[in-house]
């Protein structure tokens, strides 16, 4: 269960009626990617929870203070301190059919100028995030930083221009009629549920709103497209439901199940047996969230937490990439440009084809058309040497740009490779669902130098499992994926034979993925969801679309000199999916 825009919608109804106007008392961190901002106003104090974890992201006010489990001080609590504390809070505001909401905070400074700072909540999964922008959109700080190895269309980093997270390349759902949502839900998968179809089709549509709206159609949550009949009846229940939100008519209500909530919404829940209605969606989203938040642990007792891992070992790789990155850019500036050198080399050829118009004393020597770029060649002359010797000088001096250049290219091109496998171990490491496959990228990234050396030495075996990739059956098809570099390396050249297909996300980072068919043919579906893993396990996990390569494998060969896992691969085809959600695939 998470928050959806329906659900950002009635909250930022709500926070506009509630809170806006009010001041900004205190703010404090009641867990590590969390806030808690009171606000005070003519309706008393209000606490605001703002949470960007992973698993229960969402923004809403609650009834009392949250807790402050410890003193904890982080960049972006002290720059909220700063910049938002004592300031007002004068809006609240949601991108269309988005799951983000944008609070607007002002402050009054001497004389007439006015100070404004924005926190854009971003409640969305896994990329969940809060991040703290200046009067002209620029981060000041977030609760997650995330790198361009990360994710290169959206660098969340200090000083960087903030980006709205790109919208889906869906149809908009306010807008279609009977005849587009048939054509769009057929086009998708005919044999599907409805609500699957829905959910692939439509801009905000969340799993839970999908299986109200096919429920009050047709009665049932799992109709399939094939047997839908009345698609009228699917736009007009579609229709309503955001009619409703854009007119800000909310009726939140909890679902349960016996004492246990289990859902929430801001609508009635009729396709649940055990639908009540709540105050308001904050409460709902209160009780909902203290209900199944809080009890259960976050991992099994005795084992560590993926989330604590992840975020350790994508430091030390983010960092690594940081330092490659200031290596490529000396080793760049100690290159001399091709046309200096080739000036050095003309120098000399027209100091021995001039020597006899050298005069004594002379200090300067002028060929009209004869610079690299068609211009005058201005050559430098030293009184003390002849024009003969100075030659000599100068094609000495190119000679030795020409070695040096030739050293610090393969530096270069070593440097950019190490990139390009840092890179990809922060894509496969993004997409990690256990511990052992966090240990095995940091592993990896250590026994090739790429980050240091831990003090503790890394277990023997990763976990449960000693090998670098994961196995899954599509319809009777064992399809494999990578879970780190070398995991890739062990798929494409150890596990696959010349004429399985072989899978990669389009130009971005990610895992190699192939299909065991022998040279067979493979169906559609089984080529989708396999594409669908490749996405998700990828630098562009979180597109709405993402173009994937595929070719037998036989037509991919590795990168002379790099890191395991770096290929060129050829006669490939593309296809465009949508990621698998969280990396898994419906067997």
């Amino acid at each position: 269960m998470y928050v959806d825009a329906l659900t950002l919608a009635a909250i930022r109804a709500e926070l506009t009626q509630r809170v806006v106007g009010s001041r900004v008392q205190r703010v404090h961190l009641p867990e590590p990617l969390g806030l808690a901002i009171q606000l005070y106003g003519s309706g008393g104090a209000h606490w605001l929870l703002c949470s960007a974890h992973p698993q229960h992201a969402r923004i809403h006010l609650v009834a009392d203070r949250p807790d402050r489990p410890s003193e904890a001080v982080t960049p972006l609590l002290l720059l909220l301190r700063k910049h938002v504390r004592g300031s007002r809070l004068v809006a609240v505001e949601q991108p269309l059919l988005e799951r983000v909401l944008r609070l607007r905070f002002q402050r009054h400074r001497s004389g007439a100028s006015v100070q404004t700072t924005d926190l854009v909540v971003e409640v969305m999964g896994r990329l969940s995030n809060l991040i703290l922008l200046d009067a002209e959109a620029v981060i000041l700080d977030s609760a997650k930083r995330v790198g361009p190895l990360i994710n290169r269309y959206r660098t969340v980093l200090p000083r960087h221009p903030y980006r709205p997270p790109p919208p889906q390349d869906k149809l908009d759902p306010r807008r279609l009629t009977a005849d587009e949502l048939r054509a769009a839900c057929r086009a998708a998968n005919t044999t599907a549920p409805l609500w699957r179809a829905l959910v692939g089709s439509l801009r905000a549509c969340s799993p839970l709103l999908a299986k109200e709206i096919v429920y009050r159609a047709t009665g049932s949550t799992e109709t399939p497209v094939a047997e839908t009949r009345d698609w009228s009846a699917v736009a007009a229940a579609l229709a309503d439901l955001f009619a409703a939100a854009a007119a800000g008519d909310s009726a939140p209500h909890l679902a349960y199940d016996g004492a246990t909530p289990v859902a929430f919404a801001p609508y009635r829940l009729t396709h649940y047996p055990d639908s009540r209605p709540v105050e308001s969606m904050s409460a709902a989203l209160e009780r909902f969230y203290a209900a199944v938040a809080t009890p259960a642990p976050a991992h099994p007792p005795g084992q560590p937490a993926v989330e604590p891992q992840r975020r350790t070992v994508q430091e030390a790789l983010t960092a690594a990439a940081d330092r490659l990155r200031n290596q490529e850019r000396s080793l760049q500036q100690a290159l001399l440009p091709a046309e200096e050198m080739e000036r050095l080399r003309l120098s000399g050829e027209w100091l021995l084809a001039l020597a006899h118009e050298v005069q004594p004393d002379q200090t300067v020597l002028r060929v009209a058309g004869a610079a690299p770029d068609g211009g005058e060649l201005t050559i430098s002359l030293d009184p003390a040497l002849a024009p003969p010797a100075l030659a000599q000088r100068y094609f000495h001096q190119y000679q030795r740009q020409q070695r040096g250049a030739k050293v610090v290219a393969a530096r270069l091109e070593q440097t950019r490779l190490r990139q390009q496998a840092l890179a990809e171990a922060l894509a496969l490491l993004d997409s990690a669902q256990s511990v052992a496959a966090v240990r095995r990228i940091a592993q990896e990234a250590q026994e090739e130098g790429l980050i240091p050396a831990t003090d503790r030495p890394p277990p023997r075996r990763p976990d449960n499992q000693a090998r670098g990739f994961d196995r899954h059956v599509i319809g009777g098809v064992e399809v494999l994926v990578g879970q780190s570099r070398r995991g890739n390396d062990q798929v494409t050249f150890r596990e696959a034979r010349p004429h399985d297909l072989w899978l990669h996300a389009r130009g971005v980072p990610g895992a190699h993925v192939v299909i065991r068919a022998s040279g067979s043919s493979v169906p559609d579906h089984v080529l989708q969801a396999a594409a669908a893993l490749a996405a998700a396990a990828s630098a562009a996990r979180h597109a709405a679309s993402v173009a994937v390569d595929y070719t037998q494998r036989r037509h991919v060969r590795r990168i002379k000199g790099a890191p395991p896992g770096l290929v060129t691969y050829r006669q490939e085809r593309t296809l465009h999916v949508t990621p698998a959600p969280d990396g898994t695939d419906s067997r």
